[in-house]
């Protein structure tokens, strides 16, 4: 072969890689009417997705799975209990802890959505929740600590000092810590998992407003900054890896992106970032480059992947779940 035919292949065979990793779209599978002010949102034990509807005060249940599209498949009320923010499932018993603001309360819901199970008091409005085995971490805004709950009794066990209104917790449990995200300090906090003792603080200059957190597979993490619209990738230490800027030239009416919550596909390989402009932004984890942002609703509290690796996002000001797919190259 001709010298300057070798070239045009390798030209040829790059154009072709490059087409093959241009980012799908995300195409809209279901926009889902919920109670008001749908906010915190949990993958469940049996696939299905429990949101919470903060001002309606009710634990939504929503099958991803259906032949006829994905539906709400169960609703509790939760009327008597105050304000809600926000919800975890334990991966073994399936049993799901909301956090009631104005009560003061965690409350344990069984995966039949039948009832509350238990109530068990926290500090003064709770907004995180972390799970770590049979230990439930809980953010207490409202008076500076982190409730440490003991699942099978059902009852606090440990208070932890927050300072001044913590309101995400997330266990690395590879590297058994507690993180703290501290927007109002920009700083991150660390607690030992095994004596709930302060294991150290990050107080990076490139912090603005973080506000939420998740941790990768080699201990490093990805945290969401609300205040610099970015997402930093952060060694071990702290440290700042990479800038992850939001911006996408294909989501031209994005505008301030300001994002809240991030998740991680099944893999790890994919983190997902919800904002309060409405855009659903995606992120290859291994190269920390933006695959996409694309507006899908308004006001997005919330976002996890469902087990086929769709995206279920919560839009707060729309009362509305919306499930789309694709975005993957």
């Amino acid at each position: 072969m001709r010298p300057g035919s070798v070239a045009l292949l390798a030209v040829a065979l790059w154009l072709a890689a490059a087409a093959a990793a241009v980012a799908k779209p995300l195409d809209l599978v279901a926009a889902i009417p919920v109670g008001a002010e749908p906010l915190g949102l949990a993958l469940a034990a049996d696939g299905s997705v429990l949101v919470v509807a903060a001002g309606e005060k009710a634990l939504y249940r929503i099958d991803t799975a259906l032949p006829s599209g994905p539906a709400v498949t169960g609703r509790l009320d939760l009327a008597a209990e105050g304000r809600l923010n926000h919800v975890v499932v334990a991966p073994g018993d399936g049993t799901a802890y909301v956090s009631a603001s104005i009560a003061g309360q965690v409350l344990a819901v069984p995966p039949a959505l039948s009832a509350v199970a238990a109530r068990i008091k926290v500090g003064a409005f709770p907004q995180g929740l972390a799970l770590d085995g049979d230990r439930l971490y809980v953010a207490d805004s409202g008076d500076g600590t982190v409730a440490v709950v003991d699942r099978q009794k059902g009852v606090l066990v440990a208070e932890l000092d927050g300072g001044d209104r913590p309101q995400t917790v997330v266990v690395d449990r590879q590297a058994g810590r507690l993180i703290l995200v501290k927007s109002t300090t920009r700083s991150l906090w660390l607690f030992n998992l095994t004596d709930n003792q302060q294991a150290g603080r990050w107080d990076n200059p490139a912090f603005v407003r973080p506000m939420d957190l998740a941790v990768l597979a080699d201990g490093s993490t990805l945290l969401v900054d609300a205040g610099s619209s970015q997402v930093l990738h952060l060694g071990p230490d702290g440290s700042t890896r990479a800038t992850i800027a939001l911006d996408d030239p294909g989501c031209a009416d994005c505008g301030e992106f300001t994002p809240l919550a991030i998740a991680l596909s099944a893999d790890r390989g994919l983190a997902a970032v919800a904002s309060r402009n409405g855009a659903l932004s995606l992120i290859d984890v291994a190269t920390d480059r933006l695959i996409l942002s694309r507006r899908v609703g308004r006001d997005l509290r919330g976002v996890v992947f469902d087990r086929a690796g769709r995206l279920v996002a919560t839009s707060f000001a729309e009362n509305r779940v919306i499930v789309v797919e694709g975005g993957r190259p």
